[in-house]
Protein backbone atom coordinates (compact mmCIF):
# COMPACT_ATOMS: atom_id res chain seq x y z
CA UNK A 1 0.00 0.00 0.00
CA UNK A 2 1.41 3.59 -0.99
CA UNK A 3 -0.24 6.77 0.52
CA UNK A 4 -3.96 5.24 0.44
CA UNK A 5 -6.25 7.35 2.69
CA UNK A 6 -9.51 5.81 3.57
CA UNK A 7 -12.17 7.58 5.82
CA UNK A 8 -15.21 5.94 6.93
CA UNK A 9 -17.80 8.39 8.10
CA UNK A 10 -21.34 8.48 9.45
CA UNK A 11 -21.32 4.75 10.14
CA UNK A 12 -24.64 3.61 11.55
CA UNK A 13 -26.61 0.06 12.26
CA UNK A 14 -29.84 -1.00 12.85
CA UNK A 15 -28.81 -4.16 14.75
CA UNK A 16 -26.32 -6.02 12.20
CA UNK A 17 -28.22 -4.33 9.10
CA UNK A 18 -25.97 -1.23 7.80
CA UNK A 19 -28.54 1.57 7.71
CA UNK A 20 -25.91 4.42 5.92
CA UNK A 21 -22.43 5.83 5.82
CA UNK A 22 -19.78 7.17 3.55
CA UNK A 23 -16.29 6.01 2.24
CA UNK A 24 -13.96 8.31 0.85
CA UNK A 25 -10.49 7.21 -0.83
CA UNK A 26 -7.83 9.30 -1.69
CA UNK A 27 -3.76 8.42 -2.55
CA UNK A 28 -3.08 5.55 -4.43
CA UNK A 29 -2.18 1.77 -3.39
CA UNK A 30 -0.26 -0.58 -5.49
CA UNK A 31 -0.96 -4.18 -4.71
CA UNK A 32 -1.65 -7.58 -7.20
CA UNK A 33 -5.12 -8.84 -7.64
CA UNK A 34 -6.19 -12.08 -9.55
CA UNK A 35 -2.34 -12.58 -10.37
CA UNK A 36 -1.64 -9.02 -11.85
CA UNK A 37 0.03 -6.24 -10.79
CA UNK A 38 -2.53 -3.13 -10.49
CA UNK A 39 -1.91 0.95 -9.42
CA UNK A 40 -4.95 2.42 -8.21
CA UNK A 41 -4.89 6.46 -7.78
CA UNK A 42 -7.95 8.12 -5.94
CA UNK A 43 -8.67 11.87 -5.79
CA UNK A 44 -11.88 11.95 -3.38
CA UNK A 45 -13.36 8.62 -4.68
CA UNK A 46 -16.65 8.46 -2.30
CA UNK A 47 -19.24 6.05 -2.07
CA UNK A 48 -22.31 6.96 -0.09
CA UNK A 49 -24.82 4.32 1.39
CA UNK A 50 -28.25 5.25 2.82
CA UNK A 51 -30.78 2.94 3.35
CA UNK A 52 -34.42 3.66 2.32
CA UNK A 53 -37.84 2.75 3.94
CA UNK A 54 -37.95 -0.56 1.84
CA UNK A 55 -35.25 -1.75 3.48
CA UNK A 56 -33.28 -1.59 0.43
CA UNK A 57 -30.24 0.02 0.32
CA UNK A 58 -29.12 3.47 -2.52
CA UNK A 59 -25.47 4.09 -3.56
CA UNK A 60 -23.94 6.97 -4.30
CA UNK A 61 -20.89 7.42 -6.74
CA UNK A 62 -18.33 10.24 -7.13
CA UNK A 63 -14.71 11.49 -7.17
CA UNK A 64 -12.08 10.52 -9.67
CA UNK A 65 -9.99 7.19 -10.14
CA UNK A 66 -6.84 6.12 -12.24
CA UNK A 67 -6.35 2.46 -12.26
CA UNK A 68 -3.81 0.99 -14.39
CA UNK A 69 -6.01 -0.48 -16.48
CA UNK A 70 -7.47 2.69 -17.57
CA UNK A 71 -4.90 4.84 -18.65
CA UNK A 72 -5.66 7.98 -16.82
CA UNK A 73 -8.47 9.76 -14.71
CA UNK A 74 -11.80 8.96 -14.71
CA UNK A 75 -14.50 11.39 -13.21
CA UNK A 76 -17.69 9.69 -11.82
CA UNK A 77 -20.84 10.81 -10.87
CA UNK A 78 -24.17 9.79 -10.03
CA UNK A 79 -27.34 10.86 -11.66
CA UNK A 80 -29.47 8.66 -9.75
CA UNK A 81 -28.26 6.36 -6.82
CA UNK A 82 -27.90 2.44 -7.69
CA UNK A 83 -30.23 0.55 -5.69
CA UNK A 84 -29.91 -2.51 -4.40
CA UNK A 85 -33.06 -4.41 -2.88
CA UNK A 86 -33.32 -6.00 1.07
CA UNK A 87 -31.91 -9.61 -0.04
CA UNK A 88 -29.01 -8.56 -2.25
CA UNK A 89 -29.29 -9.57 -5.96
CA UNK A 90 -29.00 -7.57 -9.16
CA UNK A 91 -29.72 -3.69 -8.81
CA UNK A 92 -33.38 -2.29 -9.57
CA UNK A 93 -32.25 0.88 -10.25
CA UNK A 94 -29.32 3.64 -11.23
CA UNK A 95 -27.57 5.96 -13.11
CA UNK A 96 -24.11 6.59 -13.03
CA UNK A 97 -21.59 8.03 -15.26
CA UNK A 98 -17.72 7.46 -15.77
CA UNK A 99 -16.07 10.20 -18.19
CA UNK A 100 -12.76 10.66 -19.19
CA UNK A 101 -11.19 12.63 -21.95
CA UNK A 102 -14.44 14.17 -23.35
CA UNK A 103 -16.08 11.34 -23.53
CA UNK A 104 -18.87 9.55 -21.04
CA UNK A 105 -20.29 5.99 -20.32
CA UNK A 106 -23.56 5.83 -18.75
CA UNK A 107 -25.02 2.76 -16.99
CA UNK A 108 -28.36 3.02 -16.58
CA UNK A 109 -30.22 0.15 -14.15
CA UNK A 110 -33.69 -0.51 -15.21
CA UNK A 111 -36.53 -1.71 -12.44
CA UNK A 112 -36.03 -4.92 -14.05
CA UNK A 113 -32.70 -5.06 -13.77
CA UNK A 114 -31.98 -4.60 -17.28
CA UNK A 115 -28.64 -2.40 -17.77
CA UNK A 116 -28.25 -0.25 -20.90
CA UNK A 117 -24.56 1.35 -21.28
CA UNK A 118 -24.28 4.09 -23.34
CA UNK A 119 -21.06 5.84 -24.68
CA UNK A 120 -21.78 9.27 -25.79
CA UNK A 121 -25.24 8.77 -25.22
CA UNK A 122 -25.38 6.14 -27.91
CA UNK A 123 -26.85 2.37 -26.67
CA UNK A 124 -23.96 0.19 -27.51
CA UNK A 125 -24.89 -2.31 -25.12
CA UNK A 126 -27.90 -4.21 -23.17
CA UNK A 127 -27.78 -6.75 -20.15
CA UNK A 128 -31.24 -8.54 -19.23
CA UNK A 129 -29.33 -8.54 -15.93
CA UNK A 130 -26.16 -8.26 -13.63
CA UNK A 131 -25.39 -11.73 -14.19
CA UNK A 132 -24.70 -11.46 -17.74
CA UNK A 133 -22.17 -8.99 -17.02
CA UNK A 134 -18.78 -10.11 -17.24
CA UNK A 135 -16.96 -9.69 -14.07
CA UNK A 136 -20.39 -8.83 -12.09
CA UNK A 137 -22.67 -11.36 -10.01
CA UNK A 138 -25.48 -11.11 -7.94
CA UNK A 139 -24.48 -8.92 -5.32
CA UNK A 140 -23.93 -9.97 -1.27
CA UNK A 141 -26.27 -8.29 0.99
CA UNK A 142 -24.71 -4.89 1.08
CA UNK A 143 -26.46 -3.88 4.36
CA UNK A 144 -25.21 -6.59 6.59
CA UNK A 145 -22.66 -6.03 9.23
CA UNK A 146 -19.29 -8.04 7.79
CA UNK A 147 -16.93 -9.78 10.60
CA UNK A 148 -13.66 -11.09 9.59
CA UNK A 149 -14.83 -14.29 8.22
CA UNK A 150 -16.98 -12.79 5.62
CA UNK A 151 -14.39 -12.31 3.26
CA UNK A 152 -11.95 -14.68 1.43
CA UNK A 153 -8.26 -13.40 0.99
CA UNK A 154 -6.69 -13.99 -1.31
Amino acid sequence: MSDLTLILEDFTYSGNILAGGSVTLGGSVTGVTAGEAINVECDSFRLVFASDPTGGMAVYVSGRINASCLGGWVSMVTNSPVYVPVNGGCPTAGDIVASAGGNAVRVVIAEDSGIAIYFNDNLVKTFNSCNQVKGLCSLPDVRRRRTSHDFVWR
